[in-house]
């Protein structure tokens, strides 16, 4: 259904953290990152509850993998990227989910440090992603 939605679209952010095992809050919306050029109509889909995040050109496609989501083979962002996203967006992000994602991640076993850190650098996030990695990680 979210593939014939939006067929550029790449689950991130929320629902990606619940996907990854970090979060136990199950997102009522699904959260998709579309390029910045598509439609603002992307709200208004009915039949399926979506929060579009709308990416620029230059980061569409970093982090982009294919995972499955019960069964079904769909656009993800990997976990550095999304936790790079949870850096981005901690605006719009609770607390309690931002600080339970970030300390997942941390001990986490497929964690790739080297992309965490290449993402949060080209995402010009470096100096808040690593200082409060550096903490949980050699906490």
């Amino acid at each position: 259904m979210i593939r014939e939605l939006l067929p550029q679209g790449i689950i991130c952010v929320e629902s990606a953290l619940f996907h990854y095992g970090y979060s136990d809050f199950s997102p009522r919306e699904w959260s998709v990152a579309v390029p910045r050029t598509a439609s603002r109509a992307i709200k208004k889909i009915d039949e399926f509850p979506i929060k579009a995040y709308y990416i620029q050109k230059q980061f569409f496609h970093m982090g982009k993998i294919t995972d499955n989501f019960n069964d079904i083979a769909l656009a993800v962002y990997d976990r550095e990227r999304t936790i790079c996203d949870c850096f981005k967006y901690r605006t719009k992000l609770d607390n309690e989910i931002f600080n339970k994602a970030v300390n997942a991640y941390a001990t986490d076993k497929n964690k790739n440090l080297a992309n965490l850190s290449k993402y949060a650098k080209e995402m010009k996030l470096y100096t808040k992603v690593m200082n409060i990695m550096e903490v949980l990680l050699n906490g």
